[in-house]
């Protein structure tokens, strides 16, 4: 649950003299169950608990007693539990600088309170306006098999996570990751001398490309 308020519903029922009152116990974490404080009579209802400890785990109990003062044994464990998660998930990205119209987006995503839910890839090209990418991928980490379907060009990512008590990841004020797709071969060519009086050759070369610019010259004879 996002909130700090915490909703625990009860039952509770007596063959004899009916339900007097039921009462609310609770802990957080690892902690010892204590008595809330908060009491309700009949058989069915609910409690308003106040989360004061924060993000975590809060387990819950309840005890009831009849109308012949008979009081109900606490369980072995424990009736509920609902981990109380106020922080948004954070998540982020990795692709290669370079490639080709396939290539791979991974990510990792981290939530601090009750888990992620999925997480979501965004995309923009030539600096345009983001757009979710595919479909969500469930767990903390994972990957996107990305198209360059606009082609060559600057791609720029990022990822937004969900996490199960339904906060979101803000957006990033900017990307996670940028790929600069060259499906085009890089051009080249060079020239030398038609005759040289020494054994040293100088050749000259010019080489252009119209997107990831170029790596490597390799001269062939």
């Amino acid at each position: 649950t996002p909130s700090g308020s915490i909703t625990v519903w009860f039952e509770a029922s007596d063959t004899g003299t009916n339900i007097q009152s039921t009462r609310l116990y609770a802990r957080f974490e690892d902690g010892q169950f204590e008595d809330t404080g908060l009491e309700k009579s009949g058989t069915v209802g609910q409690f308003t608990y106040e989360a004061e400890q924060g993000e975590g785990a809060y387990y819950f109990y309840s005890i009831s007693e009849d109308k012949a003062g008979n009081v109900e044994d606490p369980p072995a464990s424990y009736d509920a539990v609902t981990v109380l998660d106020q922080s948004s998930p954070s998540s982020a990205c990795v692709s290669p600088a370079v490639s080709s119209t396939t290539f791979t987006v991974t990510f990792t995503a981290s939530d601090a309170g009750c888990g992620i839910n999925h997480t979501a890839l965004f995309m923009s090209f030539e600096g345009g306006s983001y757009s979710e990418w595919g479909a969500p991928k469930e767990g903390e980490s994972g990957a996107f098999e990305f198209r360059a379907e606009n082609g060559d060009g600057s791609y720029s990512f990022y990822t937004r996570a969900l996490d199960l008590a339904g906060h979101e990841e803000d957006p990033p004020a900017t990307p996670d990751t940028v790929t600069i797709v060259d499906s085009v071969p890089a051009s080249s060519s060079c020239t030398s001398p038609a005759y040289s009086t020494v054994a040293t050759i100088a050749v000259d070369f010019v080489a252009s490309d119209l997107s990831s610019q170029v790596a490597s010259i390799e001269l062939w004879y």
